[in-house]
C-alpha cells in the first residue's frame, strides 16, 4: 500500500486524472482530490475516533493491560494450559474462559479446570497407547528381520555349497517374505499409471486421495514391477545364484581348481589328470583394484598427494570421495578443476586489481605528460615505454613483465645511463637525449638503437598495442599445433593449407578405421566354434593371466 503523503501528492493526483479521468471513473479522481485537501489541513493533527455504529463500538476499543495481566494471571493460578484464555469484564469479573476449540466456552472456574484436566487425562491415555502400539510393532518387525536374517544366511551357506536347488527356493522364500520395515535400499516403489489416476471417480480433495490409496493397495498385492537398487553385494549373489555373474578382467585371479573332496591344487597339479569333476576357484582382488582405480583417479584429476581419494563400489557405478588437506570434500572431477579455476582467480586477483590501478594512474599522468619509446633489439630487457621519473627516467612497467629499468645522468657528465632494479648497469648512452636514434653502448659492443617522443593520440594507440599483446603462459587451445614463435606473433594459414590438413585428417581417419575392421574381422575368424575349443580357450586365457599376477 501506499502512505498517506504518496497519495495525497501531486503527482499521483496527476497519475490518476491521466488515468481515470475520462469515463465513468470521475468520481475516483474527486474523491482523491478531497483526501488531498483533507490530508493538506490535518495532517499535522491527531488521528480521529472512527464514527461507528453503537453496537460495533466495543470492537475498536483497546483491553485495558491491567484487566489483560490479571486475566493472564489467573489462568496461571488455576494451571490452565496452552491455549486456554480467561475474559474479564470492566468491573474484573469473571466473564468466560476459552479453551483451544471454537466451540470449547467455560463460564465458571470449576467447569474449565475440570475441563482442562480431562483432555489432559485423554491425552496421557493415547500417548500411552501410542507407545505400547510401537513397542508391538518394533517386536513384529524384529521378528521379521530375525527370519529374513536367517534365510539370507541359508541362502548364502547354499551358494558356498553350490547347491543352486536349495538356493533358488529360499531366494524365492526370501521374496515372500513380508517387508516388515522400509530398509534402506529394499523400499519397494509401486508403478502406476498417470492414465488410470487421471480417469478416477470424483474430482474432489479427498475421494481423489481415497482412489489413490485404493490403487495402491491393489497394485501392492500384484507383483511388484520396479523396486529400488538393492545393493551391489546383493545383486552379485542373486547374479551367482542364476549364474550369471560378469568376471571382469583384471579384477579376478585363478586361485586354483577345487576337486571332489574340497581341496584346491593349481593348473599344473597332477593330480587334475585323474579328476572327472573340478571347480575353477577364483579371488577377487580387492585391494589391487580399489589402488588402480584411486591411482587412476589421482592421475586423471590432476591431484597430488597431500589428496586422500576414498572409491566406493555401487550397483550404479563406483563412488568416488577426494578429501583436500584443508578438510573440503569433492564428488567430481568437475568439482575439482571449479574450485581449482576459482582459486586461481582469487590468487591473481589482487595482483590484476594492482595492475588495473597503474594503468588507470598512468592513462591519467598521459593527459599532461609525455612518453618515450625505446627499442634495442639485440638488448629486449631495456625496450620500452618510459616517463619522466623526477631527475631521471623509468620504465613503465605496467604494460608487461618486465623488470625495472631507470636512465639516470652519469656523474660529472653529459651521457645517459640505464641501470636495472640491483643497480646494475647495462647500458650508456653516447648523446645528451637518452631516447634519440643512436648507438647504445653496450659492455664494450655499440648497439643500434631507435628512440621517439610519444604524446597525444600516439600515447594512447601505442599504449592499447602494448596491451593487446599476450605475455601470460599459453593455454591448451593455443599451444596445439603451434610452432616456436613468439607468443604474440598470430598464426595465419591460407585457404589451401586449410583444406590440405583437413583432407590429410579425413584420410588418417579412413586408415585407422579400416584397420580397427581388420582386427574385428581377425578376430572373429579366430573365435572358437565349439564348447571344447571355448573351454580350451578360456584355460590358455587363465593361465596368461595368472603368469602376469604372479
Amino acid at each position: 500500500g501506499k502512505s498517506p503523503d504518496a497519495m495525497a501528492s501531486s503527482k499521483y493526483l496527476k497519475m490518476v486524472k491521466n488515468i481515470y479521468g475520462s469515463g465513468t471513473h470521475k468520481d475516483r479522481v474527486a474523491a482523491l482530490g478531497k483526501f488531498a485537501d483533507f490530508w493538506a489541513a490535518h495532517q499535522n493533527d491527531e488521528f480521529p475516533e472512527p464514527k461507528v455504529h453503537a453496537l460495533a463500538a466495543m470492537k475498536y476499543k483497546l483491553i485495558d493491560r491491567q484487566l489483560l495481566e490479571q486475566a493472564k494471571k489467573m489462568a496461571a493460578e488455576w494451571k490452565l494450559p496452552e491455549g486456554w484464555a480467561v475474559k474479564l469484564g470492566k468491573d474484573g469479573r469473571l466473564i468466560k474462559v476459552n479453551g483451544p476449540g471454537k466451540t470449547e466456552i467455560y463460564h465458571t472456574k470449576e467447569a474449565a479446570v475440570k475441563a482442562a484436566e480431562a483432555k489432559a487425562q485423554k491425552k496421557v491415555e493415547e500417548a500411552k497407547a501410542a507407545h505400547q502400539q510401537m513397542l508391538s510393532a518394533q517386536g513384529r518387525n524384529g521378528e521379521a528381520s530375525h527370519n529374513k536374517a536367517l534365510l539370507r544366511k541359508q541362502l548364502s551357506e547354499a551358494v558356498q555349497k553350490e547347491d543352486y536347488e536349495l538356493a533358488e527356493r529360499l531366494h524365492a522364500k526370501l521374496k515372500r517374505a513380508p517387508d516388515s520395515s522400509s530398509r534402506k535400499g529394499e523400499m519397494p516403489i509401486v508403478a502406476r499409471s498417470v492414465k488410470d489416476v487421471g480417469r478416477g471417480k470424483g474430482r474432489g480433495k479427498g475421494v481423489r486421495k481415497h482412489a489413490l490409496k485404493l490403487k495402491a493397495v491393489k497394485a501392492a498385492e500384484t507383483p511388484k514391477k520396479a523396486r529400488k537398487a538393492l545393493g551391489l553385494k546383493f545383486e552379485q549373489k542373486q547374479q551367482v545364484a542364476r549364474s550369471e555373474l560378469t568376471l571382469r578382467a583384471g579384477e579376478w585371479r585363478l586361485e586354483g581348481i577345487r576337486l571332489q573332496n574340497g581341496s584346491i591344487v593349481p593348473l599344473e597339479s597332477k593330480e587334475l589328470e585323474d579328476a572327472r569333476d573340478a571347480v575353477l576357484v577364483l579371488v577377487y582382488v580387492d585391494e589391487e583394484v580399489r589402488e588402480r582405480k584411486r591411482r587412476r583417479i589421482i592421475e586423471d584429476w590432476g591431484l597430488d598427494d597431500t589428496w586422500t581419494v576414498m572409491v566406493r563400489y555401487r550397483l550404479s557405478g563406483d563412488q568416488v570421495t577426494a578429501r583436500r588437506a584443508d578438510g573440503r570434500v569433492f564428488l567430481t572431477k568437475f568439482e575439482v578443476a571449479c574450485a581449482k579455476d576459482k582459486e586461481a582467480i582469487e590468487q591473481i586477483r589482487p595482483a590484476a586489481e594492482k595492475r588495473t590501478k597503474e594503468i588507470e594512474a598512468l592513462l591519467n599522468w598521459c593527459k599532461t605528460g609525455q612518453l618515450w619509446e625505446f627499442e634495442v633489439q639485440e638488448l629486449p630487457a631495456i625496450s620500452g615505454l618510459y616517463r619522466e621519473h623526477g631527475q631521471c627516467y623509468a620504465k613503465v612497467q605496467c604494460l608487461d613483465d618486465s623488470q625495472p629499468i631507470q636512465v639516470r645522468r652519469k656523474d660529472g657528465g653529459f651521457e645517459w645511463q640505464f641501470f636495472d632494479g640491483d643497480n646494475k648497469l647495462l647500458a650508456e648512452s653516447t648523446l645528451e637525449s637518452p631516447f634519440a636514434n643512436q648507438k647504445l653502448k653496450v659492455a664494450e659492443d655499440l648497439l643500434e638503437a631507435r628512440g621517439e617522443t610519444l604524446a597525444g593520440d600516439a600515447i594512447s594507440s601505442r599504449i592499447a598495442s602494448q596491451l593487446s599483446l599476450c605475455f601470460g603462459s599459453c593455454c591448451r587451445f593455443c599451444t596445439r599445433n603451434r610452432s616456436a614463435r613468439p607468443r604474440s606473433e598470430p598464426q595465419t594459414l591460407t585457404r589451401s593449407e586449410e583444406i590440405k590438413g583437413k583432407v590429410e585428417e579425413k584420410a588418417d581417419k579412413e586408415a585407422r578405421f579400416d584397420a580397427r575392421l581388420r582386427e574385428l574381422e581377425e578376430r572373429r575368424s579366430n573365435a572358437p566354434r565349439s564348447l571344447l575349443e571355448m573351454t580350451r580357450c578360456m584355460l590358455e586365457k587363465l593361465k596368461a593371466l595368472q603368469k602376469t599376477t604372479s
